[in-house]
């Protein structure tokens, strides 16, 4: 079965992670540049939500509903799990869609793609048995440095132009307003820079010690506050790394209690002097949005190439690079513990500059 010519409507699924929706993003464009007239819609988990909802040409977003059928399935609730999972493929097959792109290639994801009733469907780097969901499959390549080369992939092999493909990340005027009160109630007006200490993994962290020191130093040599950006679960990771810091107009916590919907962080990391973070979801965003930004890379591979000059990656290749979730160093993490404060500190003086 041959790509559709002119499909009406597609549907883009990317259901997590974070970092890999804002990676997604670089697709829109080009496919309404090949398909003026085609609806474009985006099917994503909730946390991603507000990152996708403001570009104009999404019509619309929908929410995959996975808490609630994880909440069925490990109840037991079978029964209800398949009557929820039924009402929410017919809703899917209401829109009619010509055209599903699976973008996250794993089973859950095709499953989406196969209920959606999509004539045709591809998918990225297709595994768990997806692939054999789909019409076909673009395949993944894992080393390349060149920030979301993957997507650029899929883009070509759907006959796309990919130009610069930048991300996109759009805000509406009240996510705005939002924004510019927060830096107003704060005294933030005259700058800031975000510190993105938080991922999903231990091997991709940068060490609560080190970000103790930078924190002050930063504060120190450019009078500028720093803000540390995390989830509702950072909050004692935080207290480690605020502990030693005696200074405490140097820093403002918002972790836990205080952390920031995806949303708002996104759309207050596009204020930032300079945000400073590892491979995950909030440096992307700094990224996406042409900030200043330090990223700072050990277990994964690194975007070395991030096409724009106000990025700048820390990197050192071990023997045993990339080891991504299979680290061999038993907790030394090397990689990330050779790059010092001082270095960072020296790279942020030269970019804020």
């Amino acid at each position: 079965m041959p790509l559709p010519e002119s499909p009406k409507s597609i549907l883009l699924i990317r259901l997590s992670a974070i970092g890999d929706n804002v990676f997604a993003t670089s697709l829109i464009q080009p496919l309404k540049d090949r398909y003026p007239d085609a609806k474009l819609y985006w099917l994503t988990q909730k946390e991603s939500v507000g990152l996708i909802k403001n570009n104009p040409h999404i019509e619309e977003v929908i929410e995959f509903p996975k808490k609630r059928f994880r909440k069925l399935s490990k109840t037991n609730q079978w029964g209800r799990f398949l009557g929820e999972w039924n009402q929410f493929k017919n809703q899917l097959k209401d829109y009619e869609f010509d055209l599903a792109i699976d973008m996250q290639g794993l089973l859950k994801s095709g499953w989406v793609a196969k209920a959606s009733g999509a004539k045709y469907r591809v998918g990225l780097g297709s595994k768990e048995g997806s692939q054999y969901l789909m019409h076909q499959v673009v395949p993944r390549r894992l080393d390349d440095m060149d920030i979301n080369a993957e997507y650029r992939d899929l883009a070509l092999a759907l006959g796309l132009k990919v130009g610069n493909f930048p991300m996109q990340l759009l805000f509406s005027p009240e996510q705005q307003k939002t924004t510019e009160s927060f830096l107003a109630l704060n005294g933030l007006q005259d700058g800031f820079i975000a510190a993105i200490p938080f991922t999903t993994r231990p091997q991709k962290h940068w060490f609560e010690d080190y970000w103790s020191t930078l924190i002050p130093q930063l504060h120190e040599k450019t009078g500028k506050r720093v803000l540390i950006l995390g989830g509702p679960k950072d909050d004692a990771s935080a207290k480690r790394i605020i502990g030693p810091i005696s200074n405490t107009e140097s820093y403002m916590d918002l972790t836990g209690e205080h952390c920031l919907s995806i949303a708002d962080a996104a759309s207050l990391i596009g204020h930032a002097d300079l945000s400073i973070g590892m491979d995950t979801g909030m440096t992307h965003m700094s990224i996406a949005q042409q900030r200043p930004t330090i990223a700072l890379f050990g277990s994964t591979v690194p975007y070395l190439n991030t096409r724009t000059p106000r990025t700048q990656v820390i990197y050192r290749k071990m023997d045993c690079s990339p080891c991504r979730r299979h680290p061999t160093c038993n907790g030394a993490f090397t990689c990330l513990r050779s790059i010092t404060p001082a270095e960072v500190l020296e790279t942020a003086i030269k970019l804020l500059a």
